[in-house]
């Protein structure tokens, strides 16, 4: 078979091409441990935790047999009102991105209630509550959807002053659902039909979300975050949980417009072009 010149141009071109509309992705790698608190240091908004165990996607695995090398993560908490809360030798799950070798940055931190108990229960948690692993206590679940304001995008990311949120609570067949559409700067607070003594409180602090919502089509960049206060307390005295915004997603977009985002992975492109090349000395044979 052969093929001539302009066949092969094409076949190599279509090869090239290929390596600039299928970008690789450049989503923030993020890392879940659970483990203690060891030092607080509120002037620089940080926190130090000794991790004791990673979360693999599907259970907990002891850090030992991770290939992770630094077992005392030191990192930027998510702005809000941690620091009321979260005390040395306090019990926390929590998720990081970054080296780890590094200063990493806490996305999202949750202190764990009872954690001698193997249910592991949450009973605070601050930051984006999609990286939780365990539920709350008495069985409260949250999840959230941001809701995009395209006026103010950048690349892979837009602010999201509005978030939908949803709390549950129950087991099995009985289960109690509460969705209900907030402003950042705003609280949900749900309170149990089962009669418990307690009632989850969900104050959304900030958010982002992704500008696919308002583009129509994908944008190679950062996932996005966002930040919510979210607190187990006894009814009635939800009036004792605020939420104080910080201005780390507001950086973080600001930050995306300065830079120039990747239209494409270098070392992809660089595949296709020797492939390319490969191919091209390959047909001379045939032509």
């Amino acid at each position: 078979m052969k093929l001539n010149r302009f066949n092969l141009g094409i076949f190599v071109f279509v090869i090239l091409i290929s390596a600039y509309i299928f970008p690789v992705s450049a989503v923030i790698q993020e890392t879940t441990v659970s483990g203690e608190v060891t030092k607080i240091t509120e002037a620089e908004n940080e926190i130090t935790i000794y991790a004791n165990e990673i979360w693999n996607g599907e259970s907990w695995v002891m850090y030992s047999v991770t290939s992770l090398t630094n077992q005392k993560l030191k990192g930027g908490v998510p702005g809000g009102n941690i620091f009321k809360y979260i005390n040395v030798g306090d019990t926390v799950q929590a998720t990081f991105t970054g080296d780890e070798r590094d200063v990493v940055t806490w996305v999202t931190v949750a202190r764990v209630e009872l954690p001698d108990s193997s249910s592991r229960f949450l009973s605070d948690s601050w930051g984006d509550p999609s990286n939780l692993v365990s539920p709350f206590f008495n069985n409260f679940k949250l999840s959230y959807e941001t809701i995009a304001d395209c006026s103010d995008c950048s690349g892979s990311l837009c602010l999201a002053k509005t978030a939908e949120v949803t709390v549950s609570q129950g087991w099995e067949e009985k289960n109690y659902l509460q969705t209900k559409t907030i402003n950042a700067g705003e609280t949900l607070i749900f309170s149990s039909p089962e009669g418990c003594h307690s009632e989850l409180v969900v104050s959304f602090v900030e958010g982002q979300a992704d500008s696919v919502a308002c583009s129509g089509y994908g944008v190679t960049g950062p996932q996005p975050f966002s930040n919510f206060g979210v607190h187990l307390v006894q009814k009635g005295s939800a009036t004792e949980v605020t939420a104080t915004p910080s201005s780390s997603v507001t950086e973080d977009v600001t930050q995306a417009a300065t830079e120039p985002e990747p239209t494409q992975s270098p070392g992809f492109a660089m595949f296709g072009a020797v492939i390319g090349i490969m191919v091209a000395l390959y047909a001379r044979k045939f032509i």
